[in-house]
């Protein structure tokens, strides 16, 4: 904003800045958070901290943060043999009323006064109005007084030892994890080693046997061409050249496959061997390429039998190859109407090659309406591609769970839910839950929602949405007159996004049916009361 590169839309107002100290308290918060029980520090959030800052008679909490780092200094300078007056650390003395009076004098006149000029000025001239109960100083002043403290309570015995103890725990930890790297190379190093053994081995085998069971084509040039004379540049010599090189040609795509079946027999041994070695070592076997492959390439062979409604393919690798015999398959079932992707992996390649050749214009689209994508780690890529089809493919449930995407493919979604071309988006069902859309692409998505006349069910859970999302998405409900039923459980949406999700179904041209609002930050047994009022016995909350 400061350098023109950013421009805000006419009417938007320019967003407030974060407070100077706003680092600062992070950094307080974590170090009261790390020796809170070594410094008998008072309970309390970064909310409590940031609130009695700036108004320290909203709160105890901030009188009691100053009253325990202040006998906290004064133990780690008697710990140190410096010059404590024994009437400061007394009882009467040092009380909940008296701290601003024995802390303006220990910042000033302490044994770390000299050190205090040099370092935090700010903390000197901020305990000078600590006389009038602490009550007049800003929150900055407050702050660089609480910096002051924390840098003389460093000192004390207790942060000391606890500091040691997570170093040298670290220290364990990094070591250790040197050694399992260093254990996992040479494990890896000793398996590539047995199996370049193996292959070599595997290969010798092949050549010695070769000649028995399996022995290389030759070419068989009859004598009669070989001896034969002719004058050169003849018609019969050039006949008797275009045969032998006809047999050559034979001959040479014959090694050629014969070089590729010893190749693959070669493979093969080599991965029983391996799996012969994991089995005596106790460990899962791994599924082998090729029988993933066939398993492709049988699905699609099915597919195309006709007769059934939907096809599931669970935990299989899928490239273009692999897609496009899918695709086949679909076009000849012509009954196909759900496909069931669950646990594999599919490429990038594929994904283009499936949303390509099923969405094209030129063949006529299949009755493909369910596509279930769960648990696949695709991500934004893959997402992306599939996104943009589908208004041609005429999908209407789309599964995609735990799939590994970002806010960026909550843009995606939306642009696509949201165009104007024929054929409109023909969605019912979406899943997206288990992925980390955020509230930035469950905002994207929002938007989108006053477009959609055909979505009626919506899962958006665990994907860390928090209250400015869920005003958000109930901005986008209450535009949207399709949705009747809303998961948005497992996210971090407080009392206010959880009152508006609730107040949103309301003066919509269809029913809310439920909104799931279970293992959220709703905290109050009003506020959960009045959602529950509000949302007329449709919303479901966490038991906590």
């Amino acid at each position: 904003l400061a350098q023109g590169d950013l421009r805000l839309p006419p009417g938007v107002e320019v967003p407030a800045r974060a407070p100077g100290f706003a680092s600062d308290c992070h950094v307080l918060m974590s170090f009261i958070d790390s020796f809170r029980t070594e410094l008998s520090l008072p309970k309390g959030g970064l909310d409590a901290l940031v609130q009695t800052l700036h108004n320290p008679a909203s709160g105890p909490y901030l009188g009691e943060l100053f009253l325990a780092l202040i006998r906290g200094s004064m133990e780690a300078a008697q710990s140190q043999s410096l010059v404590v007056p024994q009437q400061w650390t007394a009882e009467s003395t040092l009380s909940a009323l008296t701290w601003p009076e024995v802390l303006r004098r220990w910042i000033n006149c302490g044994p770390h006064a000299v050190s205090n000029r040099r370092n935090y000025p700010e903390a000197l001239a901020a305990a000078t109005t600590l006389t009038c109960g602490g009550m007049k100083t800003h929150p900055q002043g407050h702050m660089a007084m609480l910096m002051c403290l924390v840098d003389s309570v460093m000192d004390h015995s207790n942060v000391k030892g606890t500091v040691d103890t997570r170093v040298a725990h670290i220290d364990e930890l990094r070591q250790r994890w040197h050694q399992q790297q260093k254990d996992f190379k040479d494990h890896e190093k000793q398996m590539l080693q047995d199996k370049i053994v193996r292959e070599a081995a595997a290969q010798n085998r092949d050549m010695d046997e070769g000649d028995e069971s399996d022995p290389k084509p030759e070419a068989e040039i009859p004598e009669e061409l070989l001896n034969a004379e002719f004058e050169p540049g003849s018609k019969e010599e050039l006949e008797r050249n275009r045969k032998i090189e006809q047999i050559m040609e034979v001959n040479k795509r014959a090694v050629f496959q014969w070089e590729k079946k010893q190749q693959a027999k070669a493979r093969d041994e080599a991965e029983e061997a391996e799996l012969r070695e994991l089995e005596r070592k106790g460990m899962p076997p791994k599924p082998r390429a090729t029988e993933l492959r066939a398993d492709v390439a049988t699905f699609a062979c099915r597919l195309g039998i006709g007769g059934r409604e939907s096809e599931s393919l669970r935990g299989v690798e899928i490239g273009d190859k692999e897609a496009a015999a899918m695709v086949h398959g679909l076009r000849t079932n012509g009954d196909i109407e759900g496909l069931d992707l669950s646990d594999s992996s599919l490429h990038t390649e594929a994904a283009q090659v499936l949303t390509k050749m099923l969405g094209t214009e030129l063949v006529p689209v299949p009755k493909l309406r369910s596509l279930v994508l769960a648990r696949c780690p695709i991500g934004d890529a893959v997402a992306s591609v599939i996104f943009e089809c589908l208004c041609r493919l005429s999908i209407t449930n789309l599964d995609m769970r735990c799939t590994l995407l970002s806010p960026s493919s909550g843009k995606t979604l939306a642009s696509v839910l949201a165009t104007t071309q024929q054929p409109p988006c023909s969605l019912t069902n979406l899943n997206l839950s288990g992925n980390s859309l955020m509230s930035t692409g469950v905002g994207h998505l929002s938007k989108s929602l006053p477009h959609c006349k055909t979505l009626s069910v919506l899962n958006l859970d665990g994907n860390g949405i928090d209250d400015a999302g869920a005003l958000q998405l109930a901005a986008g409900l209450k535009e949207n007159n399709t949705i009747h039923s809303l998961h948005v459980a497992g996210n971090e949406i407080g009392n206010e996004g959880g009152l508006a999700l609730a107040q949103a179904g309301h003066g919509r041209g269809v029913r809310m049916r439920l909104v799931d609002l279970c293992d959220n930050k709703l905290t109050g047994k009003q506020i959960l009361g009045e959602i529950e009022k509000v949302g007329r016995h449709v919303v479901r909350l966490s038991k906590r």
